[in-house]
């Protein structure tokens, strides 16, 4: 294997794949990490989005 800084658990699944595997094993890696990727990004907009609109309407009440 070859010497690589240490990086995230996405980056390392992917290597390991690559030296270990070959190209198949890569493409299913990157299958899944893509999935909990989009989902992580879904729940962190949801979340984003939840706390504008409190926002919002704390400022709203506020003026009146």
């Amino acid at each position: 294997m070859r010497k690589r800084p240490i990086g995230s658990a996405a980056g390392e699944l992917s290597a390991a794949a690559i030296d270990g595997f070959g190209s198949s094993a890569f493409e299913f890696a990157q299958a899944i990490l893509n999935g909990l990727r989009s989902s992580c990004m879904r729940r962190k907009n949801i979340r984003r989005i939840m706390k504008l609109k409190r926002v919002k309407a704390t400022m709203a009440e506020g003026s009146k």
